[in-house]
């Protein structure tokens, strides 16, 4: 009787346990699910193009910058 109870309570155990998991696992997903849409880096891009122009001996560069945190292009020049 006694080695029944035992088995009775350790199956109830196991069965709770397998309740928690499914729980702990479901909002451990929501948890990434929330911070990686938190922490996602969009990248800037970043285009260079020697546009054939030379600057005092120094060829010059066109450089777009597209940012998909401001909507515009950004177009700055340089020369090496």
């Amino acid at each position: 009787m006694a080695q029944r109870k035992q088995v009775n309570l350790a199956s109830l155990d196991v069965t709770d346990a397998k309740v928690n998991l499914a729980k702990l696992q479901a909002a451990y997903a929501d948890y990434i699910d929330k911070t990686r849409a938190a922490t996602t880096v969009k990248m800037i891009t970043v285009k260079m193009k020697n546009i054939g122009f030379v600057y005092e001996g120094l060829p010059v560069w066109e450089i777009l910058l597209k940012n998909p945190h401001f909507p515009t292009e950004i177009c700055l020049f340089l020369s090496e």
